[in-house]
């Protein structure tokens, strides 16, 4: 892994009340500094879906626990297996998410159907080969954007990257509008001009 990217710090948990699994990702205090030096590299993965590609630097970070994961949620999947599966993450925890969520959904197809991902300040991760796929998943996705929020402008959509849906975004009022099954939506954050983004709101996500 780059020095600068490391591994985010994060969990596997269950919750008894309300019957989830949850697998979350701690977002990297160093990730505005990482996407604004970084070359953004696609590369071909997984290997179930012909055509996609995702970004390399989120992909090593994703790999570097992602069997240890996979294993303590098959654990808990055993224990309980009437739970939910909530995955998510924030910043750079947030494509680590997504990518868990795909990876565990071509191995384990049978999760699926308990399986939730919700993301929050979420770059774009990977083509729209990657996008495409993930969003036409029978599973809930809910990928949070507050305001003028930077990160999930990046990639930019000319390297290749694109967002997968849906895209739930708190807009300049505080409301938040749902922006359904189109990734990109042009109502949503990319209604926004670039004087209007702002790398400042990443870490002020409402509850965070």
């Amino acid at each position: 892994l780059s020095a600068k990217l490391n591994p985010s710090y994060g969990y596997v948990a269950h919750k008894p009340d309300t019957k989830e699994i949850i697998a979350s990702w701690r977002g990297s205090t160093v990730f505005m500094d990482f996407v604004k030096d970084l070359t953004f590299v696609p590369v071909s993965w997984p290997a179930g879906i012909p055509g996609s590609k995702v970004h390399l630097g989120f992909l090593q970070a994703y790999q570097a626990a992602a069997q240890s994961i996979e294993v303590e949620i098959s654990k808990l999947v055993a224990k309980f297996p009437d739970y939910s599966i909530v995955i998510t993450g924030h910043s750079l925890g947030s494509a680590q998410a997504t990518l868990a969520t795909v990876d565990l959904a071509l191995r384990h197809p049978e999760w699926v159907g308990k399986m939730k991902l919700f993301t929050y300040g979420e770059p774009r991760v990977g083509n729209p080969v990657f996008a495409a796929w993930l969003s036409q998943q029978a599973l809930p996705i809910y990928r949070v954007v507050y305001g003028g929020d930077m990160a999930p402008r990046l990639p930019f959509r000319f390297m290749g990257f694109e967002h997968h849906s849906q895209e739930v975004w708190y807009d300049k009022s505080g409301a938040l509008r749902f922006q359904g099954s189109n990734g990109e939506s042009p109502y949503g954050q990319n209604s926004l001009t670039v004087l209007q983004w702002d790398a400042t709101v990443h870490y002020k996500y409402p509850g965070l």
